[in-house]
């Protein structure tokens, strides 16, 4: 994914796709999606939620509150993980979050 560029104090909201090696969406029907990691560490409160489960669609939303703790600089990121069932998870490669 490419790094997700915002102004200062403004709420993030970014279209997360999930997919197969081949480009395939993974249906997301059933699964729970979860910020697994981030910096700064307030950036696990974002939220995560299932736009399009038979797409592999996604929304991940940083509300205007949470925002304020993004540094300025390509200096933010973060890390969601998808449940597989049990205690497997998928996780994503880092997220970046660029504060302009």
């Amino acid at each position: 994914m490419e790094t997700i560029e915002v102004n200062r104090y403004e709420c993030v909201s970014a279209e997360i796709r999930w997919t197969n090696e081949d480009g395939t969406p993974i249906d997301l029907t059933g699964r729970t999606l979860s910020v697994i990691e981030a910096s700064p560490a307030a950036l696990t409160q974002a939220v995560v939620t299932i736009t399009d489960a038979a797409n592999g669609e996604a929304e991940l939303f940083i509300g205007r509150e949470l925002a304020r703790a993004l540094g300025v600089g390509r200096v933010n990121w973060i890390r969601l993980a998808m449940s597989l069932g049990g205690a497997c998870l998928d996780t994503t490669p880092t997220i970046w979050i660029q504060v302009v």
